[in-house]
């Protein structure tokens, strides 16, 4: 999650690939991590109120990726 929080101060495809690779270990060593796109939503609602703001109605397309995989 620290990595996600990372990724959110500045977005770029670096960072976003550090998360992704984050998760995709996480998937590998342990199942429960696949409830870590909930998590991130949660996050992004509270404390970083990106969900919130209307400009970032983009911030659910954001989370479709996460869904995906």
């Amino acid at each position: 999650m620290l990595a996600y929080v990372y990724y959110t101060e500045k977005p770029n495809f670096i960072r976003y690939m550090f998360v992704l690779s984050a998760f995709a270990m996480g998937i590998m060593s342990k199942p429960m991590v696949v409830t870590l796109p909930f998590v991130l939503l949660l996050l992004d609602y509270w404390p970083l109120e990106r969900i919130a703001r209307p400009e970032t109605e983009d911030g659910k397309h954001r989370k479709v990726s996460w869904f995906n995989s």
